[in-house]
């Protein structure tokens, strides 16, 4: 699974947003009921939105930050 979060901005020089790759997991149990404490109490209104809750294990991750200089990456890596 991959990914990019990058929000709308009409300047290059303030660009801000990552590049991802994970593991989709469905949560079991214990941990199915924690991750919905967690997201609900986040965004309540998907109380009212049926639908399955997943969790993504991220793998990889590059950010881009153009405020900290053009072209900015900081990487991060799971090495597990």
């Amino acid at each position: 699974m991959v990914g990019t979060i990058l929000p709308d901005i009409s300047k290059i020089g303030n660009i801000k947003g990552i590049q991802f790759s994970g593991i989709f997991l469905e949560p079991q149990d214990v941990m199915l009921e924690q991750a919905k404490k967690i997201y609900y109490s986040k965004f309540p209104l998907a109380l009212g939105i049926s639908g399955d809750l997943w969790l993504i294990k991220l793998t990889y991750i590059k950010m881009t930050d153009n405020t900290l200089g053009f072209g900015k990456k900081l990487l991060w890596e799971n090495k597990n």
